[in-house]
């Protein structure tokens, strides 16, 4: 699942673009797929408006390796250090017992 166009139509979510210890989720210009900005999560779900993006963050201090899976649901502003978590972590690994997935409607 990606987040896909902006409602605006201005921004297009990106796949992941982190490197090394950088957890980063690309945010392109949708006229010329080139990146413009990243904003610290690893994947981008759904937009919540024109600036902000509810996305999958792992644990900072887990974000490799099998600590990948123990993420929760953000909302980041595009521009902005802020992150708001949404949810607690789910479990850390991809068939932990009870392990949820969020679904998304438009309003």
């Amino acid at each position: 699942m990606t987040a896909g166009l902006s409602p605006d139509g201005k921004r297009l979510a990106g796949e992941f673009a982190g490197h090394g210890t950088t957890v980063a989720a690309a945010i392109l210009d949708p006229h010329t797929g080139r990146q413009t900005t990243t904003v610290p999560v690893q994947q981008l779900l759904a937009w919540a408006d024109d600036d902000r993006l509810i996305a999958w963050g792992c644990d900072p201090e887990k974000c490799s390796g099998k600590g990948e899976f123990r993420n929760q649901l953000l909302l980041v502003t595009i521009g902005s250090d802020e992150v708001v978590p949404l949810s607690g972590f789910r479990g850390a690994s991809a068939d932990h017992p009870g392990r949820w997935t969020p679904v998304f409607s438009s309003r």
